[in-house]
């Protein structure tokens, strides 16, 4: 998310051209460059949601506490929503998605 704010900020200020020069720049395909691009299409809080994310290592706990594990998700302050996208349920919690159903 981070990457695609600073990306859309460069072409927005001319310092880079299109996608396709970012695509060149970072050695990956236009493809990828518009799937990373497509973040900044999700709406602002959505946005927030994933910049605030902690920081995870593979086994589930915070970087540098090695006393949380998966059962501190979500993380305080962070809105339970539920909603569909093409049909298919989703929600940020658990407790959200039981109480939709």
């Amino acid at each position: 998310m981070a990457l695609a704010i600073h990306t859309r900020a460069l072409v927005d200020r001319g310092e880079v051209a299109d996608y396709a020069e970012l695509a060149r720049l970072a050695h990956v395909s236009r493809p990828r460059i518009t799937q990373i691009m497509d973040l900044t299409l999700l709406a602002p809080d959505v946005q927030e949601a994933i910049l605030f994310l902690p920081v995870i290592d593979g086994k589930g706990r915070g970087v540098g506490d090695s006393t949380r594990g998966s059962d501190d998700w979500p993380p305080t302050g962070v809105p339970a929503r539920v909603g569909s996208l093409g049909g298919a349920r989703f929600s940020c919690n658990a407790e959200a998605a039981a109480a939709s159903q």
